[in-house]
C-alpha cells in the first residue's frame, strides 16, 4: 500500500537491461549483491529539462527523453540546458557489495551489467519522504469547484484556484511577497508581479504535457473554439482573483459564486501551508502535479488539454481592479 513508510524490493535483470530515467518520492538506499549497475543521477534542478511525463500520464515520474540516445545531444535541448545536465549530471558504477542513496526526486537511468559472480541484483529500501506526504495531504483538499456548475464555470473555478495557489510561489520555488501578505493579513494581498509570475509557473507546468498532447511542440497551443474567452480580475487588498469568461460569464461568476473565491483564496493557502516546509524546488514539483489534478477533477480527463491550451496566461495591470470588490466573510 502506498501509506507504508519503509518498502523494500529486489531486482533481477540481465546485461543490457537498462531502466529509462526517472524520479521518485522516496528516500532510497540501494545494495548491489551481484553483477554491476551504472546511474546517471540528476537533481531535481534539471527537472524541467529532462522533460518528465506529466502526473496523470501512466509514465508519470519518468523522462520522456532516451538519456542514452545518440539522438539526445541533437535534440531540441538548447546549448545552454545541455550544458546545465552536463555539469549537475552524476555517474556512479555500483559493485557488489556497493551501498548508493538516491534522494528524492532525483531522476536515475540505471543499466545493468553482468559479472562472474552472476547476475545483477539489487536490494532497494525505500523510505517515503516528505514530498510523497504532502502529495497525499494534497489529494485529500476538495477543490472550489461545483460539480453542477456548467462546463464554462468549472473552467473559471479552476483557472481562478491555480492563479490563487501559484501566487504563493516565485519561479524559483521561494515564497512570494504575496504570500508573506497573505499569511500576516496584510493589503495589498496580491500584487501585479504576483500573478505575473503564477501565470508564468502555469505555463511551465502546461510544457510537461507537450511531447503527449494535440498541440506537440507548439509554444502556445490554439484555444478550443467553445465560444469563451478568458479574462483575469483581482481585488488586490484582499488577496482574491478571479478568471471569467466574458463577454457575460465573468458578472454572473463573480456575482453568485463569491463564497467559492473565499475558498479558494483560504484553500490556496492550505496548500501553501503543505509546501512550505519542502525546499523550494520540491515545492513545484509537487505544485505542478497538484495543479494537473486541480483540472482534470474541475473539467474531466476529456477537457484537459482544452483547458491547459486555453489558460489566461496574460493579466495585463488594466484588468487589475479594485472596483469588483468581494465582501469581507461574515
Amino acid at each position: 500500500p502506498d501509506d507504508v513508510e519503509e518498502k523494500i524490493y529486489v531486482w533481477m535483470g540481465k546485461p543490457g537491461v537498462k531502466a529509462n530515467g526517472r524520479f521518485d518520492h522516496v528516500h532510497g538506499l540501494h545494495v548491489q549483491i551481484t553483477g554491476y549497475k551504472r546511474y546517471l543521477l540528476f537533481p531535481p534542478s534539471l527537472h524541467e529539462i529532462l522533460a518528465p511525463y506529466p502526473f496523470l500520464h501512466p509514465r508519470q515520474g519518468q523522462t520522456s527523453l532516451d538519456l542514452e540516445s545518440p539522438a539526445f545531444q541533437d535534440s531540441s535541448i538548447s546549448p545552454e540546458d545541455m550544458q546545465k545536465i552536463r555539469e549537475s549530471m552524476m555517474y556512479v558504477v555500483l559493485e557488489p557489495g556497493d551501498v548508493l542513496y538516491v534522494p528524492p526526486l532525483w531522476t536515475h537511468h540505471v543499466t545493468c551489467y553482468d559479472s562472474a559472480m552472476g547476475p545483477p541484483i539489487t536490494v532497494s529500501i525505500w523510505h517515503r519522504a516528505s514530498t510523497g506526504l504532502a502529495t497525499e495531504m494534497l489529494s485529500k483538499i476538495s477543490i472550489p469547484v461545483s460539480d453542477k456548475w456548467p462546463l464554462y464555470l468549472r473552467w473559471s473555478g479552476a483557472y481562478s484556484f491555480t492563479y490563487h495557489v501559484l501566487s504563493f510561489f516565485n519561479e524559483d520555488g521561494t515564497d512570494s511577497l504575496c504570500a508573506s501578505r497573505m499569511r500576516r493579513g496584510e493589503a495589498p494581498a496580491l500584487g501585479e508581479e504576483c500573478l505575473k509570475t503564477a501565470a508564468q509557473l502555469f505555463l511551465r507546468a502546461r510544457a510537461r504535457y507537450k511531447s503527449i498532447a494535440p498541440w506537440g511542440e507548439q509554444a502556445t497551443p490554439a484555444a478550443p473554439e467553445h465560444g469563451y474567452e478568458y479574462q483575469c480580475r483581482a481585488h488586490m487588498g484582499e488577496g482574491y482573483f478571479v478568471v471569467g469568461p466574458k463577454p457575460n460569464g465573468y458578472e454572473e461568476f463573480l456575482t453568485f459564486e463569491v463564497e467559492n473565491l473565499r475558498e479558494a483564496r483560504d484553500k490556496a493557502m492550505q496548500v501553501a501551508d503543505i509546501l512550505k516546509p519542502l525546499t523550494p524546488e520540491e515545492r513545484l514539483v509537487v505544485a505542478f502535479d497538484f495543479i494537473e489534478s486541480v483540472m482534470v477533477a474541475a473539467v474531466g480527463i476529456n477537457g484537459l488539454y482544452d483547458s491547459l491550451a486555453a489558460f489566461p496566461a496574460h493579466c495585463p495591470p488594466k484588468n487589475l481592479t479594485k472596483t469588483h470588490a468581494i465582501p469581507p466573510s461574515a
